[in-house]
Order: C-alpha cells, then sequence, then structure tokens
C-alpha cells in the first residue's frame, strides 16, 4: 500500500467515529462500553473494523490517525 494516501475517515460508519474519539481520548473498551451503552463485544468489534478500514495496526496508531485527521484536537485530550 502507498503510505502516502491513508484511508479517509469518511470509510467509518459514525458510531465508528464516536469509538475511533474515545480511543484517541485514551479510553479503555470497558470504559468505551460504559460511555456509549454497548457491549465490551460491540466496542472490540468496532476497533478491529476502524483499524481493519483505516490500514492501521494499533490503538496507539488509531489515536495518532484521529489527531492527524483532527477527528480529535490535542486541547481536547
Amino acid at each position: 500500500p502507498n503510505d502516502a494516501q491513508e484511508p479517509s475517515p469518511d470509510v467509518l460508519t459514525e458510531r465508528e467515529g464516536e469509538v475511533l474519539k474515545l480511543v484517541a481520548h485514551g479510553l479503555s473498551n470497558q470504559s468505551i462500553a460504559s460511555q456509549l451503552s454497548i457491549t465490551l463485544k460491540t466496542v472490540k468489534a468496532h476497533v478491529s473494523s476502524i483499524l481493519q478500514k483505516l490500514e492501521l495496526d494499533s490503538r496507539v496508531q488509531a489515536a495518532l490517525y484521529a489527531l492527524r485527521h483532527s477527528i480529535v484536537q490535542l486541547d481536547e485530550l
């Protein structure tokens, strides 16, 4: 894959976008589940989907992606 061209955040569903924001804020899967009133299993599925769609390997990369694409701002963290 061409590293210069990252997938657009538009590939994510609205819910995946919410989960990505919370991941970028450093929340655990359990905390995300509680905050969004969804199951831990659902959070894990969303995180897996986010990483796959954005071609990322880890939550850390996802958090950095969220910053680079202005999904979260540093001053929010």
